[in-house]
């Protein structure tokens, strides 16, 4: 299977399939939780994801694949939290 093992100079073992998040961070107890906490909120499923961090307590990023695809207002929901430092959504393999 495919996989992306970089981004942005973080180790990723990411699998590059349907509707993924990869979310930037601090490297804080507690933020993994938040950000499933707000996509369980709205009925999006975590199918599965990667974490990787430069340091601890630095930054970190999360690779996320998902059901169902994300809205803008609910990355900005994820962005208004001073630790979240940027999310992106991917759509790949023909899902919108």
């Amino acid at each position: 299977d495919p996989r992306i093992v970089r981004i942005d100079g973080f180790r990723v073992d990411a699998i590059p399939a349907g509707h993924m998040l990869v979310a930037r961070n601090v490297d804080e107890p507690g933020l993994i939780g938040f950000i499933g906490t707000v996509l369980g909120d709205a009925d999006i499923n975590i199918a599965g994801m990667f974490n990787a961090r430069g340091v601890i307590g630095g930054e970190a990023m999360t690779v996320y694949n998902l059901d169902e695809p994300i809205t803008e207002e609910l990355q900005d929901r994820l962005e208004d939290d001073d630790r979240v430092i940027e999310t992106r959504y991917i759509a790949l393999n023909g899902t919108n």
